[in-house]
């Protein structure tokens, strides 16, 4: 499989990886100043799981919705497995975003898995107070 490195930001080929675009910095020979290299701002796209969690459920109508051959179907169930997981992890994760880390003391690591958010999105101890744990059938679970 050829990697297009133009195209997709996560080629494995470092060789093939197109270089970040960053502004090099040059230093003159005397030591001036006149030269100075102007200051380049980044804007951020900032989400939370709750937005992500949304719009993974809007995409999934959509692809329903547009439903013209069997691959949207793929993309649907995907859509879908992302908004179960991010609502999950809203569910579980209260007002400690540490709570839903593998190693809550490291905030550096990932996310507990899928399976592991709906363990404890059925369970009251991990959810706000008077909240309705998550409730599925045994076809549901063997399903997910």
């Amino acid at each position: 499989m050829r990697c297009l490195a133009g195209y997709l930001s996560f080629c494995p080929s470092v060789s093939l990886r197109r270089r970040a675009l960053r502004p090099q910095l040059k230093r003159d020979p005397l030591g001036s100043t006149a030269h100075a290299l102007p200051t380049v701002t980044e804007t951020w796209l900032r989400l939370d799981q709750r937005e992500n969690a949304i719009d993974d459920l809007v995409m999934c109508h959509r692809f329903l919705t547009e439903v013209r051959s069997q691959s949207r179907w793929k993309w649907a169930i995907i859509a879908l497995h992302q908004a179960l997981y991010g609502f999950c992890i809203c569910a579980v994760q209260g007002t400690d975003a540490l709570s839903v880390l593998k190693d809550p003391a490291n905030p550096s690591s990932r996310l507990i898995s899928i399976h592991e958010a709906l363990k404890r999105a059925k369970d009251k101890k991990y959810l706000w107070p008077g909240a309705t744990p998550l409730s599925t059938t045994p076809a549901e679970d063997n399903a997910l």
